[in-house]
């Protein structure tokens, strides 16, 4: 964050719109498919009042945020997490496999090693499923 867009910045990082900035990819993806079938299921040209232009737009606006939410929780949350997951699981994988290869220089080097406790894999920490869970609800909410 540059910390440029002043108080309209902290209004709209707000936690309120957290949810909503979340769904609208969603929505742009899906609002063009709630516009194609409701113009397609017309039997009748549309009425051009205020009115009705009012009704049908609130109308396809509610119905592409439910299908963006629905396709916000289905598909992009399960990958966001799946992601992170991957990851935390890689970045472990990859400093414990690290750490071994600097253990290995250091005894073949004459340097403390394991025993120095510098290059202890033991305190690198595995992602735990609580932790992975609220990594989910982060994401959503």
């Amino acid at each position: 964050m540059t910390g440029n867009g002043g108080l309209l910045g902290r209004l709209l990082s707000s936690k309120v719109f957290r949810p909503l900035s979340r769904t609208t990819y969603a929505v742009y993806l899906t609002h063009v498919w709630v516009v194609w079938v409701t113009a397609g299921a017309r039997r009748a040209p549309i009425d051009l009042s205020a009115h009705s232009l009012l009704l049908l737009f609130a109308a396809e606006v509610l119905v592409a945020f439910g299908i963006g939410f629905l396709f916000t929780v289905l598909f992009e949350s399960p990958v966001i997490y799946a992601l992170h997951y991957i990851k935390k699981v890689c970045i472990f994988e990859e400093k414990k496999e690290g750490e071994e290869g600097k253990q290995a220089e250091a005894v073949e080097f004459g340097g403390g090693g394991a025993q120095s406790g510098d290059n202890d894999v033991s305190k690198l920490k595995k992602p735990k499923q609580e932790e992975m869970i609220k990594m989910v609800g982060n994401e959503v909410a």
